[in-house]
């Protein structure tokens, strides 16, 4: 079927630096570049942050493929503070604004993650009431996956289901994990489409990686008095929030025989976020664990860039507990980096992308726990579980209680299911107790053994081979097949709708969506 306009709008709350930002941008760059019938692209977002660099970026891509591009700055579409009640009059302008767009396909990024439930609460409204407005509604994270306090100010300004099931609504995931979740909760599959994020080929040149260790170290090391600048460095370029577990990796890396420097390059700045972020920062700056924090902005202080740290870098690591595509992973795996990687769900439908000689996916990281502080942490997932009644099931707190009760029996624990504070003080007693850092090596071989195989592997220079999925070849055919798939699909099920909702709630009550790290 012929798409639905050749004009394109593309709404996010905000374009600032980071994930979702970089998939606008390089899809509009695919666009531009290679769906002929798209003649005119307008990205609106509800902050001016990093919008001139963006403009300046794109509409030089337009113009060398004959386009119109525009960015458009409406703060009625912007993040709302969850503290306040939103302006009585907000709907109705949100609704005004999209009224300026209607005839374009509207490409929506995360409109239900609970940033701004006025602004999902009138989209939805339209999209189910006005059938000619077609709509792709691009879920890049869930708030019904541990996102409890998104999910309870989504719903409190609903005034129905947040996910139509309608003629003129596609939906596009960036995961094969995401697809089924969705499909099972009753969004038919001609509905939903997987689009692999696209993924920029990158060049490495190593020669100069020496002396920009020395570099990080001289501008660097008094902030930071374990990092030495001839050991191995184990980087994880990500900003420091609670689901980025970066403590656990902190904890392989202080282990190491290799005595590696772990480099994490980017603070948290949320209100949430602070405060873990604060945490490890002060494991960093009191030498708990070796290596640099929070430099990803200062890279000019030491006269190099992220690309010169990327290729100074002799592993690329992540102690993630939950992602949604993972952009680290695959672009370590292109360039030839070694990688360490605590294994996730969402890496199952790419899992064929990775060399396994070159990588390591652990499961777990265990660490002995006395009886006391068993007891304590069945008393705190207790806890943690009252506090989703509203939003759980009977039964699947029962289950949860069931499962979180064994994990703690053994005598040892996941170390990502402690809470922050309890992380950062097993990392402070291993500095007095040789032994207790002994017992973790002894307790989790597969990790400090592959790191021993990892550490040898010659570092290769130069691109390696990306994937067809992630080329912008593949990503534009799956635009262009979410485009052209309008006017077939499923016929409006309003009863689906309804039920939608809870069985995501259902399927990501998981043990691994409700550790203490989130709290």
């Amino acid at each position: 079927m012929e798409p639905t306009s050749d004009r394109l709008t593309i709404f996010h709350y905000h374009l600032s630096r980071g994930g979702v930002t970089e998939v606008i941008a390089s899809s509009v760059e695919t666009v531009f570049s290679r769906i002929p019938h798209i003649g005119s692209v307008t990205i609106v977002c509800g902050d001016p942050d990093n919008t001139e660099a963006l403009h300046s970026r794109l509409s030089a891509a337009a113009a060398r493929h004959g386009k119109q591009f525009a960015i458009d700055v409406v703060p009625e579409i912007g993040y709302l503070d969850m503290r306040r009640e939103p302006d009585p009059g907000l709907a109705g302008a949100v609704r005004s604004v999209l009224a300026g767009y209607r005839g374009s396909t509207w490409w929506v990024h995360n409109y239900q993650l609970g940033k701004n439930p006025v602004f999902t609460n009138v989209l939805v409204e339209i999209l189910t009431g006005e059938p000619d407005q077609t709509a792709v509604l691009h879920v890049h994270d869930f708030p019904e996956c541990s996102r409890y306090e998104n999910l309870a100010f989504l719903n409190a300004h609903l005034t129905r289901p947040p996910y139509p099931v309608r003629p003129n609504v596609r939906y596009a995931v960036i995961n094969a994990r995401d697809r089924e979740m969705l499909v099972k909760a009753g969004i038919p599959e001609s509905n939903v489409a997987l689009l692999n994020n696209p993924v920029k080929p990158a060049r490495l040149d190593r020669s100069g990686s020496a002396a920009a260790r020395r570099a990080l170290g001289s501008a660097f090391g008094g902030e930071f008095p374990r990092f030495r600048p001839d050991r191995p460095l184990i980087l994880y370029p990500v900003r420091t929030i609670r689901r980025k577990n970066v403590l656990e990796l902190g904890l392989i890396a202080l282990l190491d025989p290799a005595e590696p420097n772990l480099t994490v390059t980017l603070p948290g700045v949320s209100e949430l976020e602070r405060p873990y972020s604060d945490i490890v920062e002060r494991g960093f700056r009191e030498g708990l664990i070796p290596g640099l924090w929070g430099i990803g902005n200062r890279l000019e202080d030491a006269g190099t860039d992220f690309p010169s740290l990327l290729a100074a870098a002799d592993m690329v690591g992540s102690s993630s507990v939950q992602e949604g595509f993972g952009y680290l992973y695959v672009d370590a795996g292109q360039m030839g980096v070694p990688l360490i990687v605590r294994r996730l769900d969402i890496l199952d439908g790419i899992a064929d992308v990775f060399d396994p000689e070159r990588c390591c996916f652990y499961d777990s990281l265990n660490v002995p726990v006395d009886r006391r502080a068993m007891k304590s942490l069945t008393a705190a997932y207790r806890d943690r579980l009252k506090g989703l009644l509203g939003f759980l099931s009977d039964a699947a707190v029962s289950r949860l209680e069931g499962e979180l009760g064994l994990m703690f029996e053994g005598g040892f624990a996941d170390f990502s299911f402690l809470g922050a504070e309890s992380q950062y003080e097993i990392l402070r007693r291993i500095h007095d107790d040789e032994g207790l850092g002994n017992e973790i090596r002894t307790l989790n071989p597969e990790i400090f053994g592959s790191l021993s195989r990892l550490h040898r592997q010659p570092l290769k220079d130069g691109t390696g081979t990306l994937d067809p999925r992630f080329t912008p070849d593949g990503v534009a055919r799956g635009i262009e097949g979410i485009l052209s798939s309008f006017g077939g699909g499923a016929a409006p099920d309003p009863e689906a709708e309804s039920r939608i909702q809870g069985r995501l709630i259902e399927a990501f009550a998981r043990k691994e969506y409700i550790r203490l790290l989130y709290d």
